[in-house]
């Protein structure tokens, strides 16, 4: 192999920052990765390639890069906050706060690893102390963008938003800025502008955000792939593998579009003592990018039986080592609707649960969030309204395969009626009804998504019928949508949201 110069390697990390900046963090790591075949311990290198994976949320891949940069020497406040952030996601909270710690307590002017404190405070529901950390450094420093993003985060009385608004807005032209960090900037001022009432604004703010981090999406390609996986997952192909894989009840998959109610299930049931919510876990996708190197699985000979028993194997001693004791381990990963036929053969008796919600609240609070990993979609509504369409049909024919294995749990339904919804759920999982599972929000569980902070609280009614504030921006997306009723496939949800309206209006 012939070795680069290093002109040649300097040369290809400015692009690999380059690419990673303009959020192109694959790209990225296809230059890092000839990078490391020279120098597999430079710190800089390993750290670059961790925060390729951590953006696209392969946490557990980020950290084994990050742990190498820092056993190398990679010190710097982007080193100490990469790792934390990451040992964050993986539920390692301790030692991220230990972490951020140890660097302040040497480096308490650190502005980066103030902020990645702040985020970690947030995110483990101390928001007084996050807010109380961050003001004096924006009183030092208000066009520190580190601190700006963690304080749009924090942000939620009156007094605090309109102060993250205004530090926000000052900053949204500042050259320093990537296009990265602009589009986040942007995107969390849509936040903090809806908490406002400020609606308009707040959608200026998010639609101009994305259009800083344009990704390509090919709708008609994922249609096709969607009809591929029809038409291979046929009730022949299922009966043909029906006594394959393991049969073990533990699995619960509750799967659905992004920002649909995934989250809330998984947090009741995680309150049952019998159960465990595992969070997002990525095993699944990971064997189905393995065995067919794209996003479906519409090849059925890919897998064998006994590939189908040691994947299933596998998964399960995951599930064993996070949760010996379980009955049930919830896994969350939403976009598992796609695999909803390979669990089926892995797992012979896992129940999915399906998380439904207004299909106009799901797309716009998805549109409403930086939503790590590849989602091309979230960034623009009518990509998210035609995603929509094509995730329901894919659920359908899932419920006409498994009848019986399936349950629809309807975010609004559940805001209306917690106990009876809760009950249906557990009964549907093989569980007995607890008490605890109606106060989800005491177990002191973080989730480790961006819908964390609304399931620490009770139950609320202002995420329902969310979109009304926005109707005059949504044309994309009901048109998009409006496919769902010229094709006669009406949204699940249609019949229970009407019999609910004419209960209400009786």
């Amino acid at each position: 192999m012939t070795r680069l110069s290093p002109q040649q390697m300097s040369a290809m990390a400015e692009e690999g920052r380059r690419r990673f900046s303009a959020g192109d963090a694959r790209g990225a790591v296809a230059l890092f990765e000839q990078l490391l075949q020279e120098q597999p311990h430079h710190p800089g290198v390993n750290l670059m390639m961790g925060m390729c994976f951590a953006s696209i949320s392969k946490h557990e891949i980020a950290l084994q890069f990050l742990e190498r940069a820092n056993a190398s020497g990679a010190s710097s406040p982007e080193a100490v906050t990469a790792l934390a952030t990451s040992l964050r996601y993986l539920g390692r909270i301790d030692e991220a706060s230990a972490l951020l710690d140890r660097h302040l307590a040497a480096h308490p002017d650190d502005r980066p690893v103030i902020a990645a404190k702040a985020d970690l405070l947030h995110f483990t529901g101390r928001n007084e102390d996050a807010a109380a950390l961050l003001e004096p450094a924006l009183d030092r420093s208000p066009r520190d963008a580190s601190l700006v993003l963690a304080y749009g985060r924090v942000a939620h009385d009156a007094r605090a938003c309109a102060r993250a608004a205004d530090l926000m807005l000052a900053l949204e032209h500042d050259p320093s800025l990537t296009p990265r960090r602009r589009s986040l900037l942007l995107i969390r001022l849509g936040g903090v502008l809806d908490r406002l009432g400020r609606y308009d604004e707040a959608f200026a703010a998010v639609t101009r955000g994305h259009a800083l981090a344009p990704e390509p999406w090919d709708a008609s390609a994922e249609r096709a792939q969607v009809e591929r996986v029809i038409s291979a997952w046929t009730p022949e192909a299922l009966a043909a593998r029906a006594d394959w894989g393991v049969d073990d009840p533990r699995p619960v998959f509750i799967v659905g579009m992004p920002r649909s109610g995934t989250t809330l299930i998984e947090q009741i049931v995680d309150a049952h003592p019998s159960a465990f919510g595992a969070g997002e876990l990525p095993d699944i996708h990971a064997m189905v990018h393995q065995c067919s190197r794209g996003m479906y699985l519409a090849d059925l000979s890919v897998l064998s039986r006994d590939d189908a028993a040691t994947r299933a194997r596998r998964y399960l001693a995951r599930l064993s080592g996070m949760a010996p004791q379980a009955q049930r381990v919830t896994d969350k990963a939403p976009l598992n609707y796609r695999h909803v036929g390979l669990i089926s053969v892995l797992f012979p008796r896992a129940k999915i649960v399906h998380a439904l919600r207004d299909p106009l609240d799901t797309c716009l609070s998805c549109f409403f969030q930086s939503i790590a990993g590849h989602f091309p979609q979230g960034r623009d509504l009518g990509r998210l309204g035609a995603m929509y369409v094509d995730h329901l049909r894919l659920m359908a024919h899932w419920k006409r395969l498994l009848p019986g294995r399936i349950l629809d749990v309807r975010y609004e339904d559940v805001v209306d009626d917690l106990e009876g919804q809760t009950r249906r759920l557990l009964e549907f999982i093989g569980l007995a009804f607890d008490e605890r599972c109606l106060r989800f929000w005491e177990t002191g569980r973080i989730a480790t998504t961006s819908s964390n902070d609304q399931v620490r609280r009770p139950l609320y009614r202002s995420s329902v019928a969310r979109h009304e504030r926005y109707a005059a921006h949504l044309g994309p997306l009901k048109a998009a949508l409006a496919e769902l009723h010229a094709s006669g496939s009406a949204h699940p949800d249609a019949e229970a949201r009407s019999t609910r309206n004419r209960d209400q209006s009786a």
